[in-house]
């Protein structure tokens, strides 16, 4: 359950995103590897599991603003389309994550960054770890909820998700607002790499992947827009990825054939959804809808 919860916020991360630049970046696969990295590096610096936790969602929030720079905005000025962006984050993906390894092992996080919650040493450690990484993704997923309904930021996200021509011709100010929401995304995938990193304190470099193909594609799924749906289909893709493993591992064993089975099981079915849910899921609750 903390697993899922874990993937429906990076999917919320990456709808987030969607909806303001309308383009599916995968750069924000960083802002996930930034949010472990921090927050595992600050562990290691014997500050608290929260004031890390904070610490990687300051980080992912930066990271986020400095991928949509180099992978969004410029594409979005000069009107390339969508594919330019999804091209460009794939460079700054990889980039990415070569400097994740070195900073890793630079800063001593994988041989120091082992955080009370997920030490390991007994099964309440364990339990306490999933309990912490689930209350880190849920209260992330209710918080954002709260930003985008209840508040005047939320406001000006909405308009402008729903038209930038419009919102622009009432006054807002699209730029700026737009920066806030790559902050507020990027936190948001940092946010889920450090309740990651609650669970497997020394997270690969590539972790970040094994959440972000999975996030696109419950994107795809909830029809883009809509937070809920996103989170929804996050949750239903971890299940079905889980499930598909378990018949895998018991077919083949702990080889890695099955996890590459499940894998592409789960994929192959939520794409399968994406076409079949043509309205996707509580488009209600779409960004730019009442």
């Amino acid at each position: 359950m903390s697993l899922g919860g874990i993937y429906a916020l990076f999917a919320v991360c990456v709808a987030l995103s969607y909806s303001i630049t309308r383009s599916l970046n995968l750069g924000v696969a960083v802002t996930f590897s930034a949010g472990a990295l921090a927050s595992a590096a600050l562990a290691a610096s014997k500050h608290s599991e929260w004031i890390a936790i904070l610490g990687g969602a300051l980080a992912g929030g930066i990271a986020g603003i400095i991928v949509d720079l180099v992978a969004g905005l410029p594409f979005r000025l000069r009107s390339s389309g969508p594919l330019a962006p999804i091209a460009a984050g794939f460079g700054v993906m990889v980039l990415g994550f070569e400097l994740v390894g070195p900073t890793w092992r630079w800063t001593g996080a994988a041989e120091n960054g082992v955080p009370p919650f997920s030490a390991g040493a007994s099964p309440d450690q364990i339990i306490g770890a999933g309990y912490a990484a689930f209350a880190v993704a849920g209260l992330s997923l209710v918080a954002v909820q709260v930003l985008i309904r209840g508040t005047r930021f939320g406001l000006a996200l909405r308009a402008i998700a729903g038209g930038v021509a419009a919102a622009r011709a009432a006054g807002l100010n699209v730029a700026a607002v737009t920066l806030q929401t790559t902050f507020v995304a990027g936190a948001l995938g940092a946010l889920s790499g450090a309740a990651y990193r609650l669970l497997d304190p020394s997270p690969g470099m590539y972790s970040g992947v094994e959440v972000t193909l999975p996030a696109i594609v419950a994107v795809l799924v909830s029809g883009g827009r809509s937070l809920p749906g996103a989170a929804i289909a996050g949750l239903a893709a971890m299940a079905l990825f889980m499930a598909l493993r378990v018949g895998a591992a018991a077919a083949f064993g702990a080889a890695p054939e099955s996890i590459a089975i499940a894998s592409i099981g789960a994929t192959a079915c939520s794409l399968a959804a994406a076409a079949a849910l043509t309205r996707g899921i509580m488009p209600s609750r779409s960004l730019g809808t009442r």
